[in-house]
């Protein structure tokens, strides 16, 4: 990453860096979906539609992205192209995953930038695999497994690519690695990732009710995934 703050596609662009992004990455994946996602009853639920979309999960978890990709990847076929802080990349291990996902990193001196390169990522045409950007539109880990407050970036993203908006609910993950925990728990919890119905942007809604609107509807999934299983415990 560049210090005058422009966004850049982060990406590997020596030998070594392609090296230690695809071991990295496939060392994450093996302890991710082998020891965490198998071990807890991992599910998928619903499906991406053959389309451009912008994919957006709640987010609480170090497991957010890591496992989205995967399951996008294995499930789907699809490769998902995730917006990030600059400030994940500063820990090594991150900036390897980073590289070797192609993700798009920017801090707020360059937003305008990240929306320019977002769309035109959305863009490309590829029938085998329609473009898909996620962005987490809480922009932070929730603390407490519940709602934060939002960013509207997702709506923009999608009325300027005209791709539709897929709500994602990711139940579980909390429980398992919350961020205030070093380590994932190792009491089998039971995950699951529930595509929604996608929602189409260019209705006469604002940005933020948009944006509203998806990320309520995966919280809704989320807390009646969390009634279950207490209820299921007692």
């Amino acid at each position: 990453m560049k210090p005058n703050g422009k966004v850049l596609q982060y990406q590997a662009t020596t030998v070594w860096q392609r090296l230690a992004g695809t071991i990295v990455y496939a060392l994450f994946e093996l302890c991710f979906w082998l020891f965490l996602w198998r071990w807890n009853r991992g599910t998928v639920h619903g499906t991406l539609p053959c389309s451009p979309v912008v994919i957006t999960p709640n987010h609480s978890s170090y497991l957010d992205w890591l496992l989205l990709d995967v399951i996008c990847r294995r499930k789907f076929g699809r490769h998902v192209t995730f917006l990030a802080k600059r400030k994940v990349v500063r820990n090594p291990l991150f900036a390897a995953l980073a590289r070797s996902r192609g993700a798009i990193v920017f801090d707020e001196a360059s937003r305008t930038q990240a929306v320019s390169l977002t769309v035109k990522t959305l863009s490309r045409t590829n029938d085998n695999s329609p473009p898909a950007v996620c962005i987490f539109p809480e922009g932070t880990r929730s603390r407490t497994g519940e709602k934060y407050p939002l960013f509207c970036g997702a709506a923009t993203l999608a009325r300027k690519s005209n791709a539709c908006i897929v709500p994602v609910a990711l139940c579980g993950f909390w429980e398992v690695w919350p961020p205030h925990r070093k380590l994932p728990t190792l009491h089998r919890i039971g995950l699951s990732v529930h595509f929604l119905p996608p929602i189409n942007p260019n209705g006469s809604e604002e940005d933020m009710t948009l944006v509203e609107d998806s990320i309520n509807r995966a919280y809704a999934i989320v807390r009646r995934t969390r009634r279950e299983r207490d209820g299921s415990q007692q």
